[in-house]
């Protein structure tokens, strides 16, 4: 049976839940998918850069929150060190799922640890919570800053912005290697045509940009953290 159950009074009347990440996941993530509208503050920890859907083949923008294979150099303690909590982690362990008919409603992971009897209430006199009506509407947004994401990339690749770049780094004496990574193309940046350049700035895109240019400076901050991490394990 699947832990994604949909939300109802019936299941949940007396669910909490506690604020907080799925840590155990989130520990192996080297990579974590990013919206547009945050770039900027992704770019305050650690560089953003395009990976390729293995499902659509089109761009999406993530954070490099480590160089190594199933390691994430932002949990220390068993807690989010970072400056700024991706949205694709606020949103857990909410999640839109489909009903009977295809539509997609609210729904929970009920296998997270974030559940139990204490916490945030889902419901109070039979009724939603305002802080269960504010995780959907979190959710909805996120949706709409999703696909204006996709428009982004759209953005990026209809005016050949990306390029490959494979990325070897060294941690504790050992070389570990990021491939199928694509950031942002400077030289063809500074190309492009004062026309592309007020459609991006029309379209909100222009900071999101140079965000990410910007944050690949911060590899060796990653990089920083990843060898003090190795260095605490040995």
């Amino acid at each position: 049976m699947s832990s994604i159950q949909i939300i109802s009074l019936e299941k949940h009347a007396n669910t909490r839940i506690v604020n907080g990440i799925n840590i155990k996941l989130v520990k192996t993530q080297m990579v974590i998918p990013a919206v547009v509208s945050e770039l900027h503050k992704v770019a305050l920890d650690c560089p953003v850069a395009f990976v390729k859907s293995t499902q659509t083949g089109q761009f999406e923008p993530v954070g490099l929150y480590g160089v190594k294979q199933n390691e994430n150099v932002f949990i220390v303690d068993q807690s989010w060190s970072g400056n700024h909590l991706p949205h694709a982690l606020a949103c857990y362990p909410f999640l839109f799922t489909p009903n009977d008919n295809g539509e997609p409603v609210l729904g929970l992971d009920e296998s997270s640890e974030l559940l139990g009897s204490k916490g945030n209430p889902l419901f109070v006199d039979g009724k939603a919570t305002s802080y269960l009506i504010n995780r959907e509407q979190w959710l909805i947004d996120y949706a709409h800053d999703a696909q204006k994401t996709v428009e982004f990339c759209q953005q990026l690749a209809q005016h050949d912005l990306l390029c490959k770049r494979d990325i070897t780094v060294t941690i504790n004496g050992e070389q570990q290697s990021l491939n199928g990574i694509y950031i942002i193309d400077e030289e063809k940046l500074k190309k492009l045509s004062p026309s592309a350049l007020a459609e991006f700035n029309e379209k909100g895109y222009l900071r999101a940009v140079y965000a990410a240019v910007i944050s690949l400076n911060q590899l060796a901050n990653v990089i920083k953290k990843a060898n003090e991490l190795a260095t605490a394990v040995v």
